[in-house]
């Protein structure tokens, strides 16, 4: 029953049109399930990534693994989709470092606005 309540005041939350951050364990399996079935990436989860971080800390704030365009010799691209976007992208460069890939890049281009990156 609480988990139900925690997904329903979250995802009330976000059709509010504001994002929630999770307070409580019960919120952010919500969060993370709602993110998850969307596929896409928001502005506010595209600035959270910085350099460093695992690639399996990007899918988790993205909510979505995206797909690899270009892999080998210790590097991988991968490509999101961008939510309320037909033609926009984000793309995150990764590097194999001690063991796991790392974000040593990324560019994010929204077709109804102009294009933004951040290295």
């Amino acid at each position: 029953m609480k988990n139900r309540i925690a997904a329903t005041a979250a995802a009330a939350a976000l059709a509010l049109g504001g994002l929630a951050y999770a307070t409580s364990p019960a919120t952010a399996a919500a969060d993370t399930i709602e993110r998850s079935s969307r596929g896409c990436v928001t502005e506010p989860e595209y600035r959270r990534v910085k350099r460093g971080m695992t690639q399996t800390k990007v899918h988790r704030v993205f909510g979505t693994k995206g797909r690899v365009t270009t892999q080998g010799y210790g590097m991988k691209f991968r490509q999101y989709k961008v939510c309320n976007d037909r033609f926009g992208f984000v793309t995150v460069d990764y590097t194999k470092r001690g063991g796991k890939f790392k974000v040593t890049g990324k560019f994010a281009y929204w077709a109804s606005e102009h294009s933004r990156s951040t290295g």
